[in-house]
């Protein structure tokens, strides 16, 4: 496979383009605000309920609420340095109701590869997986980029951000990263996407729901 050339291990300094709605930042920050504490109980959350531990929720019962929120399923890549590797995405959901300027709250967990290198690079592309490309979950999915290539044999092309974009997918978003939160075992990226393309007509996107 034909390698691509290098590219630098952070994005070039570019202001957010428009995304055209039909093929698919940061907040202000507030310097001198000191972040009040608040009580629990003006706040509306009873002080006992803040020491009861999390419990099991019976699969039947929260089934039929979090169904219609299954993620689609996407393969996360990012270029560090001259360093690529790609995962599986935990889960994704969109972060913004503009839809010229979409952002996406991206999923990794935190001993992951891809993470490490998503955390340093501040680029990532979300390639959206067709249903012919179910094996790339194993690929992609049970293996890890410390012990070799994941990307061997696979083919893709890269764009502003250098990240790879892999061949044959529903479509992907090229996103550079504005924020990221500690979510215990994963960390949540808070995305913005610099480039955008369906890529593949007449295909099929895939859910974690199939």
């Amino acid at each position: 496979m034909k390698h691509p050339p290098s590219h630098p291990s952070t994005p070039p300094d570019i202001n957010t383009p428009g995304i055209d709605p039909a093929v698919a930042g940061a907040l202000p920050s507030s310097p001198g605000i000191n972040t009040p504490n608040i009580d629990p109980a003006v706040a509306g959350a009873p002080p006992s309920l803040l020491d009861i531990a999390t419990p099991d929720i019976d699969p039947a019962v929260a089934g039929t609420l979090l169904g219609g929120l299954s993620a689609p399923l996407a393969a996360v890549s990012t270029r560090y340095g001259a360093t690529v590797n790609a995962q599986i995405a935990v889960a994704i959901a969109p972060a913004s109701i503009v839809p010229h300027r979409p952002r996406l709250i991206v999923q990794l967990y935190h001993t992951n590869y891809t993470c490490h290198l998503v955390a340093a690079a501040g680029v990532m592309a979300v390639n959206f997986l067709n249903y012919d490309q179910l094996p790339l979950i194993w690929q992609l999915g049970m293996h890890s980029g410390r012990h070799g290539n994941k990307l061997a044999g696979i083919p893709y092309q890269t764009g502003v951000t250098g990240s790879p974009l892999l061949a044959g997918c529903f479509g992907y978003l090229d996103c550079r990263v504005v924020n990221a939160m500690d979510g215990g075992d994963l960390t949540a990226f808070l995305v913005e996407a610099l480039a955008a393309e369906t890529a593949s007509a007449g295909g099929q996107r895939m859910t974690w729901r199939e």
